[in-house]
């Protein structure tokens, strides 16, 4: 089911690109490259010197990578909640402009309701197009039938 988590399982971390290189002995640039060919699970978000690469610490474990002897700082709980907490923050800013895209679809939506509807209602008025107006109609003298439906009768011409 969606949004379950094994909990066996430790939640995957994301952390700074060079925080990763470091952790793992690993250039920021070999590290940078393998994010965006995809071999490395990562992201990029906005940061404090412009748009910053987010890696995946349980994506470097998966592609066979070693740890730095040293455990990494970024296993200590506290630098865990803080990337915890900037991952809520981009899906916080990504879902507030969602919701600005569906609000301005829904005005876009409600216009072309309201134009449909004066639309149909003009439509509703206008005399139909389609042929002459029933009052329009005349019947040449002395041409018509008897049992004529339409328009006022026509007097003939007088002799």
């Amino acid at each position: 089911m969606v949004g379950q988590h094994d909990q066996d399982q430790p939640l995957d971390v994301f952390v700074p690109l060079r925080e990763a290189a470091q952790a793992y002995d690993l250039s920021v640039g070999a590290l940078r490259a393998r994010a965006r060919a995809g071999r490395v699970r990562g992201y990029k978000v906005e940061g404090p010197t412009g748009r910053e690469w987010r890696v995946s610490l349980r994506s470097l474990e998966a592609a066979g990578l070693p740890p730095r002897a040293s455990a990494p700082a970024s296993q200590h709980p506290h630098v865990r909640i803080l990337a915890l907490e900037e991952q809520v923050a981009v899906l916080r800013r990504l879902l507030a402009g969602e919701r600005r895209r569906a609000d301005r679809a829904d005005q876009e939506l409600g216009h072309a309701l309201l134009e449909g509807g004066r639309l149909r209602s003009e439509l509703s008025r206008a005399p139909d197009r389609t042929g002459p107006a029933v009052d329009q109609v005349r019947v040449p003298a002395g041409g018509g039938s008897s049992h004529a439906a339409a328009g006022p009768e026509v007097p003939g011409p007088r002799s």
